[in-house]
């Protein structure tokens, strides 16, 4: 049963690598257009899409906050069912989700080689 657990845990964090890209993306998008607004940045390229932020701060705030909170309540609950120490279950956590993570990334955007 434990290793049931563990590999729902690995789906789990296979998933969340997978979209951790595009939840970065969101967020980027919304310093910059944000930064654009205060005049830290030139904003030359985003003319005209200053009412975007309206539409995109709660996008972002909305993905982030999904995000984490699938990541800690999937945890604490696999974590609960395990019944293991919590170094080895938090090392396990960690290397799952950075291996789907470099996975995703070499799949979906494979590095040039050329």
């Amino acid at each position: 049963m434990k290793i049931l657990y563990l590999l729902i845990g690995g789906i789990i964090h296979s998933l969340l690598a997978q979209t951790l890209p595009y939840v970065i993306k969101i967020g980027a998008a919304c310093i910059y257009l944000i930064g654009c607004l205060i005049g830290y940045y030139d904003g030359s390229d985003s003319r005209g899409e200053e009412g975007v932020i309206v539409i995109l701060l709660p996008l972002t705030l909305f993905a982030i906050a999904i995000f984490l909170a699938i990541l800690i309540v999937s945890n604490q609950a696999i974590f609960r069912k395990v019944e293991m120490r919590k170094s080895r279950y938090v090392i396990f956590s960690v290397a799952s989700f950075v291996l789907f993570f470099s996975l995703s990334m070499l799949v979906f955007d494979p590095p040039n080689l050329t």
